[in-house]
């Protein structure tokens, strides 16, 4: 028996002799998590999910013939966002898959989203792999993502048809999740930048102005409105003309590409 193999019929006796669940029953997932503890969860992941959707949804373009649905959980099992084939989405949704609700061995039987949390690598399931009969049309490709150190945020999932079965889709998946991790990387190492730029601004007593190409204001510290006279939260999104004694040197570093140095401004 191969790896896989093993894992899914350990699965299914744990399914039979420990959780006693009936093959012949449909499962009905319940919603655990309170609106409150959802709309959290949602918040906390909402720069991953944003991520998420923008790479999965550019993949169901081009499985558009398939009818596939995709499903994120977070790091406990809990499904934070579903899309995709609406057909099959309506299928997924009469088992009760939705937001706020938990996938495990216990309620759900042998299934891919448990699996791959479990031994923390992809896994797919088709038709009889389940525990329950009632998924034997079904097939679900699950793979964990994490962040740089290893640490498993969640599960990104695709279910479509025992019909429209491939490996290819757990290639597929397997590929974005490579792009997504690094992209869930690279915003968080900017976040961590932006923090510590904001620190840097809070704590230094040279007064920073930053504005945007279009000369919009983007930051304006703690220093800079001593220096200026100026309320920071009045400044932060009006246009640099506001302050007339910078607003030549904005211009000037916009229109000749160069910076200016050693300048005395006086503001009073």
């Amino acid at each position: 028996m191969t790896q896989r193999e093993i894992q899914i019929q350990h699965s299914k006796n744990t399914c039979e002799h420990v959780y006693q669940l009936d093959p012949n029953s449909i499962p009905v997932l319940h919603v655990l998590l309170s609106e409150e503890e959802l709309a959290l969860r949602l918040q906390n992941y909402s720069c991953s999910l944003s991520i998420i959707q923008k790479f999965m949804k550019k993949l169901l373009s081009f499985l558009s013939d398939t009818p596939t649905v995709v499903v994120t959980t977070d790091h406990e099992g809990y499904v934070l966002d579903s899309y995709g084939d609406e057909s099959f989405e309506q299928m997924t949704a009469s088992l009760g898959i939705q937001n706020g609700v938990k996938f495990d061995e216990e309620t759900a039987g042998t299934n891919a989203i448990t699996l791959a949390l479990k031994h923390q690598e992809p896994i797919h399931l088709i038709g009889d792999d389940h525990y329950h009969y009632c998924f034997e049309d079904v097939a679900c490709y699950s793979a964990p993502y994490a962040y740089h150190n290893g640490e498993i945020i969640g599960t990104i999932s695709l279910m479509t048809t025992k019909k429209y079965a491939s490996q290819l889709h757990l290639g597929l998946l397997s590929s974005s999740i490579d792009t997504i991790e690094r992209e869930i990387q690279v915003n968080k190492q900017n976040e961590q930048l932006h923090l510590y730029n904001q620190m840097l601004m809070r704590a230094t007593p040279i007064g920073i102005v930053i504005s945007d190409q279009d000369g919009q204001i983007k930051e304006f510290n703690r220093s800079a409105e001593k220096l200026t006279g100026l309320n920071k939260t009045k400044m932060i999104g009006y246009p640099i003309t506001e302050i007339p004694t910078l607003k030549p040197f904005f211009d000037h570093v916009f229109s000749k590409q160069k910076g200016i140095e050693d300048i005395e401004i006086t503001f009073f």
